[in-house]
């Protein structure tokens, strides 16, 4: 059970209101990570930026100096992840870096599940950036699924603490043992990249590329995110891999991918024994793509 509050349990449905409006200030205090337009596109829901902004300014001070130090919290415990290891993560240790008590910590965060959600949650703006790279590639929709495909590899190799932490974030130990706020709150953060695949989806339909099938356009991108989970959580196993002789993981996965679209007759039809094809593909989405000029 969750620890409770100095000031109490608080109602559920302000509880994720509040953590809404802390996830927004949280990304506007590391407005020199990721940039305005980034943090404007990443924040969570479908209401527009001006409401958002409105929202941050009901905010009473006691609020803004708590979503601060949420923040500052993160970010020791990030620290701690990458300078000591995710398993090493103790609430106590983070309460030392952070200078703050132990009953003032878990009024943030009610446990250490609850808090490696939390940090599942910020990794969204950082996975986002990427996946607008890909989404705003000028090729067809099928090319545009597999640099999403490309998105997700990159941010992992990017980010491996922020990998880690993802895969620990939704195994089911963590997440039945994480409050219900917190789980609403990664989930909503997942949501304008789950509204960019759709975007995909929807224009591939309009398009011709994909004809209308069993799926609904939600439905559509499930066997990619599994495939894409299944792969980060394969080769993070160091050495599993290499056990049942699987070589470039990744390079694999994206001819799976390719057997996936051909399947659903995604056009246009590619085959899965051109390994040259699929080298070439990998070499043009991270030159004309993901390519760290193209961010400047």
């Amino acid at each position: 059970m969750c620890r409770e509050s100095v000031r109490g349990r608080q109602n559920r449905s302000c509880r994720v209101e509040f953590l809404k409006k802390v996830n927004i200030i949280q990304k506007l205090i590391h407005i020199h990570v990721t940039g305005l337009r980034d943090i404007c596109a990443c924040w969570p829901g479908r209401e527009s930026r001006t409401s958002y902004l409105y929202s941050m300014n009901t905010l009473t001070r006691k609020e803004r100096e708590r979503a601060a130090r949420e923040a500052d919290l993160l970010d020791r415990a990030y620290e701690l992840v990458c300078e000591h290891g995710l398993v090493s993560l103790q609430m106590s240790h983070l309460a030392a870096a952070g200078e703050v008590a132990m009953g003032t910590l878990y009024s943030h965060f009610c446990s250490k599940e609850d808090l490696l959600l939390a940090l599942s949650t910020r990794s969204s703006t950082h996975r986002m950036a990427q996946i607008r790279k890909a989404v705003g590639w000028d090729e067809c929709t099928r090319m545009r699924m597999l640099a999403i495909a490309m998105a997700d590899w990159l941010f992992m190799d990017e980010h491996p603490h922020y990998a880690q932490i993802d895969q620990y974030a939704i195994s089911q130990v963590v997440w039945e043992r994480a409050s219900a706020e917190r789980r609403i709150a990664f989930a909503e953060s997942r949501e304008p990249i789950g509204a960019l695949v759709h975007e995909v989806v929807r224009d591939a339909r309009a398009s011709g590329d994909l004809q209308e099938q069993a799926f609904t356009v939600e439905e559509t991108p499930f066997g990619l995110w599994t495939m894409l989970i299944g792969t980060n959580q394969l080769t993070h196993a160091a050495g599993l891999l290499e056990h049942f002789q699987i070589e470039k993981p990744y390079q694999l996965m994206v001819r799976h991918l390719t057997v996936w679209l051909n399947g659903m007759q995604w056009q246009p039809l590619m085959s899965p024994d051109d390994t040259a094809l699929t080298e070439t593909l990998c070499t043009r989405l991270q030159t004309e793509v993901f390519s760290r000029e193209n961010d400047e």
